[in-house]
C-alpha cells in the first residue's frame, strides 16, 4: 500500500497566462500558493485471487481488465504514461469537493502520478512531476488547462511561476517579513454550485485580441505583487491589486451575477480586495481584509462554506508506505 497527499492550490494573480494559448504569445506568470487541504492518492496491488485486474475508485467506482477498459480518464492516462500494467486497485480522498476552482484534477493527476512513481522506486523531482502531470491532463487527456494548478501541487509553499513561450516553467519561492501577518489575512468561502474548469474555459476564446490584451495586463501585474510581497505586505496594496485583477477577469466573462452579488458584500462589510479561484462563474471566494474585519465577513457570508486558509510549504509528498 502507498498513499501520496497533495496539496491543492490557490492563484493569486495571472490565472489564465499559464494556458499554453497564452504563453506562447508572450509568456505568462503567476503568483499563488499550495493549500494546506489535500487529495490522497492510494494504490495498492490487487491479489492473485481477487476478480478483475484493476480497480479505480476516484469519485466513482469502476473494474476492468485491462488499462485501455477504464474509463476514468486520467487514471487511464497516467498507467499509460508511466506503463503500468500491473493490476492495481486506486482510491483517492478528497478534502473539498471536485469544481470549486481549486485545482483538484490537477492536484489528483500530480498525487497519482507520484504515487505510480513511488511504487517502482523511481526517483522524479517536483518539477519534472508537474511537466508529466500537465503532459498527461493537458495533453493526453485532453483538458484545455494551464501548468500552474501541476506546478503548486508539486512544489507546494508560496511562488511565482513563469511560462516561457516554448513550455518552460521557472519557479521561485516568495518569502518576507510580513507573510505570517499576510497568511492570517486571507480568507476563502466556497459559493454554491460546481462547475467544470474544462467546458468554461473551451468556451473562451483565448487567442481574440482583445482577451489577449487583458491577459497581458494580469500577467504584467504579477511583478508588482511578488514585490509589494516580499518588500512591504501592505494589505491595502495587496487588496488594491487583487481588486484590479478581479475587474479584469470579469472581462473574461468568468464571473456571474451571483459571484459578484457575494463579491460586492465581502467588500461591503470590510474586503480589501479578492479573487475568484479556479476558470470562473462559481467555486471559491478568496478575500484579503484585516484580521479585525474577519468576524463582519463571516456573519455577512454565513450561507458560504468557509475553508481554513493555510499555506502547505512542501507540495506532494508520499505519506504512507507499506508492504
Amino acid at each position: 500500500m502507498l498513499i501520496t497527499r497533495t496539496p491543492l492550490r490557490v492563484s493569486l494573480l495571472g490565472g489564465g497566462t499559464d494556458l499554453p494559448a497564452v504563453y506562447s504569445r508572450g509568456g505568462g506568470a503567476t503568483v499563488g500558493a499550495a493549500l494546506a487541504a489535500w487529495i490522497d492518492v492510494a494504490v495498492r496491488p490487487r491479489l492473485e485471487h481477487e476478480p478483475h485486474r484493476f480497480v479505480v475508485a476516484c469519485g466513482g467506482y469502476e473494474t476492468a481488465d485491462c488499462v485501455g477498459a477504464i474509463a476514468h480518464p486520467i487514471v487511464r492516462e497516467a498507467l499509460r504514461f508511466t506503463q503500468t500494467d500491473e493490476p492495481l486497485e486506486i482510491h483517492s480522498m478528497a478534502s473539498v469537493p471536485a469544481g470549486t476552482g481549486l485545482g483538484s484534477s490537477s492536484s489528483f493527476t500530480v498525487g497519482l502520478l507520484h504515487a505510480l512513481y513511488a511504487r517502482r522506486d523511481q526517483a522524479v523531482t517536483p518539477m519534472q512531476l508537474a511537466r508529466d502531470a500537465f503532459c498527461v491532463e493537458a495533453e493526453r487527456v485532453g483538458c484545455p488547462i494551464g501548468r500552474q494548478d501541476h506546478a503548486f501541487a508539486a512544489l507546494g509553499g508560496l511562488r511565482e511561476l513563469r511560462f516561457d513561450a516554448d513550455g518552460g516553467v521557472r519557479s521561485r519561492v516568495l518569502s518576507g517579513a510580513g507573510l505570517a501577518r499576510l497568511q492570517s489575512s486571507f480568507l476563502l468561502f466556497r459559493l454554491a454550485g460546481t462547475r467544470s474548469a474544462a467546458e468554461v474555459l473551451r468556451r473562451l476564446d483565448l487567442a481574440a485580441d482583445h482577451r489577449q490584451e487583458i491577459l497581458g495586463r494580469m500577467r504584467d501585474s504579477v511583478s508588482d505583487l511578488v514585490r509589494e510581497i516580499e518588500d512591504g505586505c501592505s494589505l491595502a496594496r495587496i487588496g488594491e491589486m487583487l481588486h484590479r485583477g478581479w475587474i479584469l477577469k470579469r472581462e473574461l466573462g468568468a464571473s456571474t451575477p451571483e459571484v459578484d452579488a457575494a463579491y460586492a458584500l465581502a467588500r461591503e462589510h470590510g474586503a480589501l480586495g479578492g479573487k475568484l479561484l479556479g476558470a470562473g462563474q462559481t467555486g471559491t471566494l478568496l478575500l484579503v481584509a484585516p484580521v479585525e474585519r474577519a468576524p463582519a465577513l463571516r456573519r455577512a457570508l454565513a450561507g458560504q462554506g468557509e475553508l481554513r486558509f493555510a499555506i502547505d510549504p512542501v507540495g506532494s509528498r508520499v505519506l504512507l508506505r507499506a508492504p
